[in-house]
């Protein structure tokens, strides 16, 4: 189809790969930000991967977080699909772990892209979480949430201020620099799905799935289980066709399943 570049960054977890996979067999080719040779291969290896390996390459990037961290991996790439960000994983530093990353991953790469006029659309993934407001109201995916106060009471609770922090710090971007791009946020609900590149059981029980997998495993577990979900590949097929150039740029999309439906996902 298009054979115009993409950056993409996260794509060693469980949705990037299913977004690099999908936008691979759309016709792109993608340049996956990885933080090491290791992480390359495993992409490499993957059987879904195999189709279309002379459209894959990768770029080093140790530290996301790093000013100019992407400025070399952004050069003459079309579009930017940043899912690149901390999962809702205990840790025992929220701010330094789960907030501070999300925020400055965003907006290293958001920065390195308007160093280069060849970037056209930058898609992020976002989360419901970032526009989910506190009391209870009608909201949609273009509403305006306030920059959360920790400390925080778990990690969900973290990972949710991430979402909506990094949010507001695009929205943040785009009234003081007016970039040349358009960005489009995407925000599914909780994410679940196969998750090729788990190949342990402690691989599976590091992603998304988690969550899902505690009623089934009698796991005990502190977070309730998710009651809104969306399946993996759907996610990963509106991130790829957000860099459409007839979708709508600054606009903000939401992904998620009917209650009847989610019960049955894989």
């Amino acid at each position: 189809m298009t054979g115009e570049l993409v950056l993409l960054t996260g794509g060693t977890g469980h949705l990037g790969y299913r977004t690099l996979v999908e936008a691979l067999s759309k016709g792109y080719r993608v340049r996956a930000a990885v933080r090491s040779e290791a992480k390359a291969a495993g992409i490499k290896s993957a059987k879904s991967t195999q189709p279309y390996l002379n459209q894959l390459t990768f770029v080093t990037v140790p530290n996301i977080e790093t000013d100019g961290a992407f400025d070399d991996a952004v050069k003459d790439v079309d579009y930017i699909v940043h899912l690149a960000s901390p999962l809702a994983n205990p840790t025992d530093d929220d701010e330094k772990n789960i907030i501070q990353p999300a925020i400055r991953g965003t907006l290293s790469i958001l920065y390195s892209a308007l160093k280069h006029p060849s970037v056209k659309k930058v898609v992020i993934t976002s989360s419901v979480a970032a526009v989910l407001p506190v009391e209870p109201k009608p909201f949609d995916a273009d509403s305006v949430q306030p920059d959360p106060q920790g400390p925080y009471p778990d990690t969900f609770t973290a990972y949710s201020a991430s979402k909506k922090f990094a949010l507001n710090r695009t929205r943040d971007f785009i009234a003081k620099e007016k970039p040349q791009f358009s960005i489009i946020n995407v925000m599914p609900t909780f994410v679940v799905g196969k998750n090729e590149l788990s190949t342990t059981p402690e691989a599976v029980n590091d992603g998304s799935n988690r969550l899902a997998l505690v009623p089934i495993l009698g796991v005990n577990n502190p977070d309730s289980v998710p009651s809104f979900v969306c399946h993996v590949d759907d996610v990963a097929f509106v991130h790829v066709a957000a860099l459409d150039p007839k979708v709508k740029g600054n606009h903000n999309f939401g992904v998620n399943y009917p209650q009847r439906e989610a019960v049955s996902v894989e």
